[in-house]
């Protein structure tokens, strides 16, 4: 019985390196991270190289989840922000809290926590 793996998409949070963070969703999440080292991500990894990835989870549901959470996370505030980098599971619960479930699972820690070699 060969099962599928079920499809995810990735949510994650990158440091900066002027020490702010980007919030974006991808199916790859190292090619993403690649995108961004390579100035070819978001206007503000092109200007602040990503030096970390901070935090990450895969989310088991379709790219419109993972754009509402993407969305969610990047409308808080710094110190919730923080609060999900160091403790990545509270992520879950709080969109529960705040209607808004999704089928999340934290990866701690995140894949290649330095990303120099990306």
């Amino acid at each position: 019985m060969g099962g599928k793996e079920q499809a995810f998409y990735w949510v994650y949070m990158l440091r900066l390196a002027n020490g702010s963070y980007y919030t974006g969703y991808a199916r790859d999440l190292i090619g993403r991270v690649r995108a961004h080292r390579s100035g070819r991500g978001a206007k503000i990894t092109r200007s602040f190289t990503p030096v970390a990835i901070a935090a990450c989870w895969k989310l088991y549901s379709g790219k419109g989840a993972a754009m509402r959470v993407e969305a969610w996370i990047k409308s808080r505030s710094r110190s919730v922000k923080q609060d999900l980098i160091d403790n990545p599971e509270l992520l879950g619960d709080l969109l529960g809290r705040h209607g808004r479930a999704e089928p999340i699972e934290a990866i701690d820690p995140p894949p290649a926590g330095t990303i120099d070699q990306f």
